[in-house]
């Protein structure tokens, strides 16, 4: 059964026995609701999100998909140039102004918003320079976006050069036939959190809704969906990494090993 976004509105204004405050939305509510129970747990259902990114010469960024909550892993898409290595945006300056001269077949990334763009620009030389963005043209964006900042520069325009894995974020609904982007099993306890977002806007004074939100995620209802959404995927594989590989030398550790969180 798909939960549009009309009909989650009905079952939420049905408990305020009228409707949202035009001032505040009812499309708000269901997406404030959404930006909440995504935020809550890291919910397997949200991983899996995967997408193949262009990159353009000269342009030392590309942009994230619009549904991205965060990088599970990104590698190159040829196979004979697999590597990419994720780092910390202070390795990125480090390398963009001390490290001009490296392996064309590796990339560095790192996550980041775009409030302000940062355009970097190379020379022939490899030497790295970068231009900020006008006050103009920052009030002009409509919100931060997420992008994965490049180093090297890119010398060439590529279609699907990346290969990314990511943890969805919250699908906005915009309109009353836009469907809520959550699993079956999912529905109920999103719409009674919606039910609580809408008193929370319009019952401010009198209805405590972080109280509300609360007792949501420590009642029954809310531990249900917990071990459902576990069960996606109870077998992980074999153990990779740590001290039994690095032992696998001379003793075989390939025993499965059931549960291993």
């Amino acid at each position: 059964m798909t939960l549009l976004a009309g009909e989650a509105l009905k079952i939420t204004e049905h408990v305020l026995a009228g409707s949202v405050h035009p001032a505040i939305t009812g499309l708000r509510v269901l997406n404030d609701t959404g930006q909440w129970l995504v935020s809550t747990r890291p919910w397997v259902y949200l991983r899996g999100g995967m997408d193949a990114l262009d990159i353009t010469a000269g342009e030392d960024f590309v942009a994230l998909p619009q549904d991205f909550g965060g990088i599970i892993t990104v590698a190159r898409s040829e196979s004979f140039t697999p590597s990419f290595i994720l780092t910390t945006l202070e390795e990125m300056m480090r390398l963009r102004t001390y490290t001009p001269a490296v392996s064309s077949f590796t990339f560095w990334g790192s996550v980041t918003y775009d409030h302000a763009d940062i355009t970097g620009t190379a020379s022939s030389s490899g030497a790295y320079s970068v231009t900020a963005t006008t006050e103009a043209e920052i009030k002009a964006k409509k919100k931060p976006t997420p992008r994965l900042d490049l180093y090297p520069m890119p010398g060439d325009t590529t279609t699907g050069a990346l290969l990314l894995y990511y943890t969805r974020g919250w699908r906005k609904v915009e309109e009353d036939t836009d469907t809520i982007f959550v699993p079956e099993w999912l529905e109920g306890l999103y719409l009674r959190a919606a039910r609580i977002w809408a008193r929370g806007y319009e019952e401010e004074d009198t209805f405590d809704k972080d109280a509300a939100l609360a007792n949501l995620q420590l009642g029954p209802e809310y531990k249900a969906a917990i071990v459902r959404d576990s069960q996606i995927q109870v077998d992980k594989g074999l153990i990779q990494g740590g001290a039994t590989q690095k032992l696998g030398w001379y003793r075989n550790y390939d025993g499965p090993v059931g549960d291993p969180s």
